[in-house]
């Protein structure tokens, strides 16, 4: 990993955000020619930029075993890295609909090929192992680095946050946990990783459940599996579509998580906390229901919407890197989530 680093505190920083970079077709021939002229005009705009990041669009290989999906299977040729560096990119975004289209291959020689050309990469890694791996890179370069929890920035666990901090709920005994949506097999099929364990890491706990698991740490702790089953309930699918997951948490608590993709509709997603001396309710992130002592309480109650949590996140992320403000979802806190994920995984391997 490049391991320059960008101190916020020393002056401004100017950074540059670059859409698809995807040199393909007629594009990639002038490129492999190193003929860069066309692009004079974007490397000026971006030589004297402390950041530049690039979604790279498409893997950097010569892999030739494409995954089945719909739409195109795109790729360029490694060489094409020189126009990256050209640009003046030093960081280039992997998480995107093209980055796997030539399967894990194509995403090993396009990390190989980033890293040996001092390009640093962000959006996807190979293994657990590997992501702790940049986390504590990311710490110890100073870099203001985050990860999407846009649940965290609800109103309504804001509001339970408080209530628990406080201790009003008493000793907290049990935390229920339900998301029960619905996806059609199209959604499986218009983006082939979503049924490839391989690719997407895991089913419905690994795609919606891991949002949960967040909100769950952030108000309580990393908790640990005591028990996971998964089930696949139907033929088309390759990735687990139910998950009921057991944890513990350190002072006791113990919480069930219950999650699946093929309900009849979507539900709302309901969280539960139950203490000696009340109990809370969340109904689509928002504190719908609070009882303290046999007295019900006044609560925001209904109202939020996910485009409020994204923005609470921008905001939060952008005070960060302008006025150094401490994150409130820092990358630890990401990795915290996917190390439950792969614990109940490896818990239901057990059944």
């Amino acid at each position: 990993m490049d391991s320059r680093q960008y101190n916020p505190a020393s002056g401004e920083v100017t950074v540059s955000i670059v859409g698809d970079f995807c040199p393909v077709n007629r594009v990639e021939k002038t490129v492999l020619q190193g003929h860069f002229d066309m692009f004079k005009d974007a490397k000026a705009a971006l030589l004297n930029r402390d950041l530049v990041i690039a979604n790279l669009e498409c893997p950097l290989t010569s892999e030739t075993q494409r995954i089945k999906k719909s739409g195109p299977n795109l790729k360029a040729q490694p060489r094409s890295v020189e126009l990256l560096k050209y640009l003046n990119v030093n960081v280039a975004a992997l998480a995107n609909n093209h980055i796997l289209d030539y399967g894990e291959p194509g995403l090993k020689d396009t990390i190989k090929v980033l890293a040996d050309n001092s390009i640093s990469w962000v959006g996807a890694e190979l293994n657990l192992e590997k992501a702790r791996k940049l986390v504590d890179w990311s710490i110890q370069s100073g870099l203001v680095v985050s990860c999407v929890s846009q649940f965290r920035f609800s109103p309504g666990i804001d509001e339970l946050a408080r209530v628990v901090e406080r201790g009003a709920l008493g000793k907290l005994l049990l935390c229920d946990v339900n998301l029960c949506i619905h996806r059609e097999q199209d959604y499986y099929d218009s983006a082939v990783w979503r049924n490839d364990p391989r690719l997407a890491g895991g089913g419905v706990l690994m795609m919606n459940g891991i949002h949960l698991i967040d909100v769950l740490c952030s108000l309580l702790g990393t908790p640990q599996v005591s028990a996971a089953r998964i089930a696949t309930t139907r033929h088309y699918l390759h990735v687990e579509d139910v998950a009921s997951i057991s944890l513990v948490f350190r002072t006791g608590l113990l919480a069930t998580l219950n999650i699946t993709s093929h309900a009849s509709r979507n539900y709302p997603t309901t969280i539960r906390l139950t203490g000696s001396r009340g109990q809370a309710v969340l109904l689509e992130y928002c504190l719908v229901q609070l009882e303290i002592d046999g007295e019900k309480q006044r609560c925001a109650g209904r109202g939020c919407s996910t485009e409020q949590f994204f923005r609470a996140q921008l905001e939060d992320f952008g005070a960060a890197i302008t006025r150094g403000e401490p994150l409130r979802t820092p990358v630890e806190a990401g990795l915290s989530a996917l190390q439950v994920v792969h614990a109940a995984y490896a818990a239901a391997q057990r059944y």
